[in-house]
């Protein structure tokens, strides 16, 4: 069955990337949502069925939220609603637990970083935090346009492991780079994760939701997925 989506945010920059990237693969685009009182002003939408519109409609498989976090509250109750699995990809001032209470209801993915590759990396840290004795710091480089600082993937990872230092840099036009340095007298462990487009964000966003469709109602980040990626058989 091909997959019917709804982008909220069609007109922001991971809304585009998500367009764009669904025509490329024929994923079926059931409704662009754009903040009231706006025009679409975006790539071509190229399926002619598309609907734009201010408010979520029924009928999509799965919605994606990139609009922002004040937002994201009414767009679960949307979702819920018209019974519909949500990935949530917008960041600001709220974490997963602000979603508790629609768990039991529909499939919720928390996700402020949807890249698998970073997903797979901030695993790694998490396990290695664990077992060694490390001073830590992690930090970051956005775009100059970029609203919140840190970011929401370097607050989600500060939460797990509880670094010493968190530092953030916002410049440029495309910049997006995430970086763990761990440290004792024994070792230095460095990670460093840096995007060149955020195609990829888009393109590992559908896949995730290729995923979530198939759950139980549950609340998810991107652990649950990268946790069953051998039900996954590709993910270029």
């Amino acid at each position: 069955m091909i997959m019917k989506i709804c982008i909220v945010g069609a007109n922001g920059r991971m809304g585009q990337a998500i367009i764009q990237i669904a025509q490329m693969q024929n994923i079926i685009i059931h409704s662009a949502v754009i903040r009231e009182n706006t025009q679409y002003h975006g790539v071509a939408l190229t399926q002619n069925n598309t609907k734009i519109s201010n408010h979520i409609e029924k009928g999509a498989d799965v919605i994606l939220d990139f609009s922002n976090h004040q937002s994201t509250l009414n767009n679960i109750k949307s979702a819920v609603q018209y019974n519909i699995p949500i990935l949530i990809g917008t960041t600001g001032s709220h974490t997963a637990s602000d979603y508790k209470a629609y768990q039991n209801i529909i499939p919720i993915l928390w996700a402020p970083n949807t890249s698998i590759s970073w997903s797979i990396i901030q695993s790694s840290i998490e396990k290695i935090n664990k077992i060694r004795n490390l001073a830590v710091s992690i930090g970051e480089v956005h775009h100059k346009n970029k609203a919140d600082n840190p970011s929401g993937t370097t607050k989600q990872l500060h939460d797990k492991i509880q670094a010493d230092q968190i530092w953030s840099l916002r410049a440029g036009d495309n910049m997006s780079m995430h970086q763990f340095l761990g440290l004792n007298n024994q070792e230095m462990i460095r990670f460093e994760h840096q995007v060149f487009n955020r195609k990829i964000y888009a393109n590992d966003a559908l896949k995730v939701c290729e995923w979530l469709v198939n759950q139980n109602p549950g609340l998810f980040t991107m652990q649950a997925f990268i946790n069953n990626l051998s039900e996954i058989t590709s993910l270029n």
